[in-house]
């Protein structure tokens, strides 16, 4: 290389990097004050769709997203360069204090409540508030209809949608049971939760001495059927002692219906 084409290359060089350094920090201003638009929105949400009005904070959820972006580019060679619906799903939780310009501005009265999970959609600004909703199926499937609009072909995709409306309608999956080992994990922490530490561990025995051990075997992960107009997952689950087994209904637009649910083993405390 020559000197003067050395001096050029240097020049440039330095040009590009003053001009990042000038750029880079509104491209960062930019991208946080559109996500924290999305926290708030997610926010105004809640207190909106359940009337909460204590100080709230909100935890994304990556995985979920993730999962849009697995459903939308299902079946393509590559995802690479493919369009994509861009939905930010939120945890919202009670926050023990809300701070404004430094202040403290509102104190929480009762952490113990319900927890609810909002997505928001970047392209309108549309929000949807699924778990704590008062009906979470057609919460849901709104989203679904307004931004996915997905063609479930197969049963690994059916299979995501399940996933992905059991998360978004009850905060995660620990509630599905495919096992003795998971069943007995996620009794356990229910049992704690919801029993002081003298009692818990004795409920916990009386239910485990209870539970039959047929049912036990029986235990297994959500299978895909197929039927008309779509799919049907059968699954297990967990509710405060008792086990169902219940089915979805999952259309090929991606939509959901709930189906059977039947009661295999109930218990409550003498």
């Amino acid at each position: 290389m020559r000197l003067g084409d050395n001096v050029r290359m240097r020049t440039l060089t330095h040009v590009f990097t003053v001009a990042w350094a000038l750029f880079a920090p509104s491209v960062a201003l930019s991208q946080y004050d559109a996500a924290s638009k999305r926290e708030e929105a997610a926010i105004r949400a809640v207190q909106d769709g359940a009337k909460f009005r204590e100080p709230l904070r909100t935890v994304p959820i990556p995985s979920m997203s993730d999962s849009v972006v697995f459903l939308a580019t299902r079946g393509l060679t590559s995802p690479i360069g493919a369009k994509v619906p861009t939905i930010t799903f939120y945890r919202v939780e009670p926050a023990s204090y809300q701070i404004d310009s430094g202040k403290v501005v509102g104190v929480a009265l009762d952490l113990n409540v319900d927890r609810w999970l909002v997505a928001v959609a970047l392209d309108d600004g549309a929000t949807y508030l699924l778990q704590g909703s008062h009906d979470p199926v057609k919460a849901f499937n709104q989203l679904i209809s307004d931004q996915l609009h997905l063609d479930v072909e197969d049963d690994e995709r059916a299979l995501h949608v399940f996933f992905l409306f059991w998360q978004a309608s009850h905060g995660d999956l620990r509630s599905l049971v495919s096992d003795e080992l998971r069943l007995e994990s996620v009794a356990a922490e229910d049992f704690r939760s919801r029993f002081s530490a003298k009692t818990s561990v004795s409920a916990y025995r009386e239910w485990v001495n209870r539970f039959p051990m047929n049912l036990r075997r029986k235990l297994a992960p959500p299978i895909v059927v197929r039927v008309m107009k779509g799919f049907e997952v059968r699954y297990f689950c967990y509710d405060s002692g008792s086990i169902y087994q219940q089915t979805l209904h999952i259309s090929v637009n991606g939509t959901v219906a709930k189906g059977n649910s039947i009661l295999l083993f109930h218990y409550s405390r003498d």
